[in-house]
């Protein structure tokens, strides 16, 4: 079997997904880097004293149907919050972590990392 890596999902068939998640792992990633220059630590902000990570995966939580929950990143902070969360974390690269690399780059170098997922 190989593995799916769902990192957007809008607007999903429920039947195509539960047959989807019944053949493969289906894993969620969130990229949440630490070091954005706009809104540093952005991920880690509050709204009504929850982050703006722990909101993200508590709808991910809630949804139900991934094999496993992933936090992509290169800081200590939001990694403890992902953990905490019921995240697993996968540590970036500081390659993958710039703010000129794109997305795909971080979700490459997840799946090169995970393989067996």
């Amino acid at each position: 079997m190989g593995a799916t890596l769902a990192v957007l999902i809008c607007g999903c068939d429920e039947l195509v997904w539960l047959r989807l998640a019944e053949k493969q792992h289906v894993a969620a990633l969130v990229l949440a880097r630490g070091g954005s220059k706009g809104i540093p630590q952005k991920n880690l902000a509050k709204i009504n004293g929850t982050t703006l990570l722990k909101r993200s995966l508590m709808a991910i939580h809630e949804f139900g149907r991934f094999s496993s929950i992933w936090v992509s990143t290169e800081s200590a902070d939001i990694a403890k919050e992902a953990s905490m969360s019921g995240a697993e974390v996968h540590w970036r690269s500081p390659e993958s972590a710039t703010d000129t690399a794109p997305a795909i780059v971080g979700v490459q170098e997840f799946c090169s990392f995970h393989q067996g997922l």
